[in-house]
């Protein structure tokens, strides 16, 4: 019974450093990633998905696809780089940081650096 518990002990400390070795694209991949072009996403959480469409002057227009709900904004780039959206009517402001897993791309909300928020296309 002892073994069992160790092992169990054991795979549960190894899972929370595995999300903590992910390496998220820097400022300079996620600015090309974003002036001028549009991301898709679809939210894990709700499986809504989302188009903003991200100008080289900072302007953010997002269509919530699923629920046809719309907002428009500002994005910018923070040192960390996390694409940081204002939005002008009732969206929450948030950052992302953006990750590879594969070829995939995903987006990881700033307040949960070891989450995903969504899986990301760049068109």
């Amino acid at each position: 019974m002892k073994k069992i518990v160790a092992i169990f002990l054991i795979g549960s400390v190894a899972i929370p450093a595995l999300a903590q070795e992910r390496t998220f694209l820097p400022k300079g991949e996620v600015e090309i990633l974003a002036a001028g072009k549009k991301w898709v996403h679809i939210r894990l959480a709700d499986q809504n998905k989302a188009s903003w469409a991200l100008s080289n002057g900072g302007y953010l227009w997002g269509n919530n696809l699923t629920t046809g709900q719309a907002d428009k904004g500002t994005w910018s780039v923070n040192e960390q780089g996390q694409l940081c959206v204002k939005w002008h009517g009732r969206s929450t402001d948030r950052c992302v940081a953006v990750l590879k897993d594969g070829e995939k791309l995903k987006m990881v909300d700033s307040n949960d650096l070891n989450g995903t928020y969504a899986d990301l296309t760049v068109e």
